[in-house]
C-alpha cells in the first residue's frame, strides 16, 4: 500500500520508486490481493450503470488505501457534480465491501 503515489505526476513515480529503493536496498514490498474489493467495485459498477475499467479501479483502490491510512481527506478546488459522485462511489464500494466481508 502506497498512499503517496496519487499524489505524484507520472513522471515522478519512478523517480519516487527509485528514492525508495536507494533507502531500502533489497526490499520487496508484496502486491496486495485486491480481487474480492474489486469485486465489490464491479457489483457497484453494474448498479450505477458504469464501465469497469482498470483506471477506475486504480482510482478507487488508491482512494481506500487513503482511507484506511488517514482519518479524512480533502477535496480541493470548486467540487464538481462528478467529484460528488466519485465520493459517494467510493463510500458504497467500501460500505458494501465491509458488509459482506
Amino acid at each position: 500500500m502506497d498512499v503517496n503515489l496519487p499524489k505524484f505526476l507520472a513522471h515522478d513515480i519512478p523517480l519516487f520508486e527509485g528514492i525508495i529503493q536507494d533507502l531500502f536496498p533489497g526490499l520487496t514490498l508484496p502486491k496486495a490481493d485486491y480481487s474480492e474489493f474489486l469485486g465489490a467495485v464491479a457489483e457497484v459498477c453494474q448498479k450505477h450503470n458504469l464501465q469497469n475499467v482498470d483506471f477506475f479501479n486504480d482510482k478507487v483502490i488508491q482512494m481506500y488505501e487513503m482511507m484506511i491510512v488517514r482519518h479524512g481527506s480533502v477535496c480541493h478546488g470548486e467540487m464538481m457534480y462528478t467529484d460528488v459522485q466519485k465520493v459517494k462511489f467510493d463510500v458504497t464500494v467500501v460500505v458494501n465491501f465491509h458488509q459482506n466481508n
